[in-house]
């Protein structure tokens, strides 16, 4: 795994879009203050989806969209979060630590 340097350099090089290793998706799962929703709108009967925000390494807030099958998560869709689901996440942050 490339070094946060590294990370920080390729995130600055893509010209404004922001692109993510999957590895590096994986690390907003290990986020202490990770928030997760359960997506009404997405789930079904045969599954349930989550909607998470977190942030990766502290250095940027990401947002997802996942289910669980056979106790592993299932990753359907990250992206780096808009300034609204940010300000949430930085909202419940300051909530956590009181």
């Amino acid at each position: 795994m490339e070094d946060l340097n590294g990370t920080l350099r390729r995130m600055l090089s893509t010209g404004g879009s922001t692109v993510f290793l999957f590895s590096e998706i994986l690390e907003v799962y290990d986020d202490p203050y990770l928030l997760t929703m359960y997506d009404v709108e997405h789930s079904s009967m045969e599954e349930d989806r989550y909607f998470c925000v977190g942030s990766i390494r502290g250095i940027v807030v990401i947002a997802t969209s996942h289910t669980e099958r056979n106790g592993r998560i299932r990753l359907i869709s990250a992206r780096k979060a808009e300034k609204k689901l940010e300000a949430l996440y930085n909202e419940w942050i300051g909530k956590s630590l009181g």
